[in-house]
This record gives C-alpha cells, structure tokens and sequence, in this order.
C-alpha cells in the first residue's frame, strides 16, 4: 500500500503543479496577447502614418511629374518634325540633283550623238556611192531696177526668163529680152544690155 500511496500522492503533485503552471501562466498570456494586439495597432497607425506621409510628399510632385512629361513629349514632337522637314528636304535636294544630272546627261548623249554622226557621214557618203552630191550653189542675182527703165515687173519677168545678173543681161540679145518682156514698151532694150554689161565690168 505504500508504493500505492506514493504514486497516488506524486500524481497528486504533478497535477497540482500544471494546475499552478497553468494559474501562473494565464496572466503571462493575456498581457502577451494584449502587447501583441498593442503591437498591431501601432504597426497599422504607422503604416497609415507613412502612407500619408508619402502622399503628402509625392502630391506636389506630380504636376511639376506631369508638367516635365508633357515638355517632353511636345521636345520629342517638335524633334520628330524637325527630322521630318530635313529628310524631305534632303529628298526634293537629291530628286533635283539627279534631274540636273540627267538633264546634264542627256546633253552630253546629245552632243556625242551629234558628234558621232559628223565622224560617220563621211563614211556613210562613201558607202553609198562616192560621196553626197554638192548641191550647187545659189545663184547670185543683182538688182536690175538699177538700169534706167527696168522696173519691178520687168525685173520679175527678166528673172523668171533666166536673166539674174547684169552679166547675163549684157550677154542677152536685144531679141530674147523682148521676148521675155513680152508685149509692152521694148523701147531702149539695147541700153538695158550696154548698161549692164558696163555694171557687169564687160561693157
């Protein structure tokens, strides 16, 4: 019976010591539970604290923020038109170099074409039978209302008769020049042909 009383009483102490544990330890938790529940609080007033701080110290930032944004977007607007204009510019200054050039070109292709044909149209005279024909020359005429009693109808039909000059006049006989005068004043005929052979140099 003594072991018996012996466990039944170190039972009794044991329980006897978690129920004083127990008792002892209950204070600690509610004061830890309430510096905990304090902790908290004070953490959340200070993250709202400095959540207002930081809103308050960012507030006036942000139209001088956006003021520096919108100078940067119309810089980078104003670049992009700037770059714009001179790419264009550079476009219409190299489409009218290239024009002048090919104009440039073009009249050299022009001149060496022209050049090429006079070297070659010796050759192609040649070819084709000996060389181009002169044309003759035209005829002189000289001004036979210079004779006392030719006039402009006479000197046409004198011309149109073949009579150009006052050498081919002063060779004429009195009878072709009345024919080629035909009907009218023949009179003084034979001083038409002395006066022009003395123009001719032949009279």
């Amino acid at each position: 019976m003594g072991r018996i009383e012996e466990m039944r009483s170190l039972t009794e102490h044991l329980v006897q010591a978690h129920k004083d544990r127990t008792e002892a330890l209950e204070p600690l938790a509610a004061e830890t539970a309430s510096q905990l529940a304090g902790f908290h609080a004070d953490r959340a007033e200070m993250a709202a604290e400095q959540r207002e701080r930081l809103r308050e110290a960012l507030e006036p930032l942000a139209p001088e923020t956006a003021s520096q944004l919108a100078g940067f977007h119309a810089a980078r607007a104003e670049m992009a038109a700037e770059q714009r204009e001179r790419l264009m510019e550079g476009r219409r200054q190299l489409a009218s170099e290239t024009a002048a050039m090919s104009e440039e070109l073009h009249e050299e292709t022009l001149g060496v074409a022209e050049a090429w044909r006079q070297m070659a149209a010796p050759i192609t005279r040649e070819r084709l039978g000996g060389g181009e024909k002169q044309r003759p020359a035209r005829s002189h005429t000289d001004d036979l209302t210079a004779i006392q009693g030719i006039g402009p109808t006479t000197q046409k039909r004198l011309l149109t008769g073949g009579i150009r000059t006052f050498s081919q006049l002063a060779k004429a006989s009195p009878e072709r020049v009345k024919k080629i005068i035909g009907p009218g004043s023949r009179a003084g005929v034979k001083e038409w042909i002395a006066r022009a052979g003395a123009l001719a140099g032949t009279g």
